[in-house]
């Protein structure tokens, strides 16, 4: 599996997870001081900055095409 920073996917996806994770330290970290983690995880800003980074990790980590390496199997 390789990442290739020429695909869009890519970029895209290295964006969306830097998002999701500034997102996720706002929602947990942000005020400077620790959470309840029960109240965090009943917040939808939790769940979509989540959904966000494991998004971005699809498209870093997913090709554009699929390749033609394995096409006669």
């Amino acid at each position: 599996m390789k990442i290739n920073l020429n695909e869009a996917s890519t970029r895209r996806g290295i964006a969306m997870f830097i998002g999701g994770c500034a997102a996720l330290y706002h929602v947990t970290l942000g005020h400077g001081e620790l959470p309840d983690f029960n109240q965090v995880v009943e917040k939808a800003e939790f769940w979509l900055s989540l959904a966000a980074q494991v998004s971005g990790a699809i498209g870093i980590l997913s090709p554009d095409r699929p390749s033609l390496e394995n096409a006669d199997e």
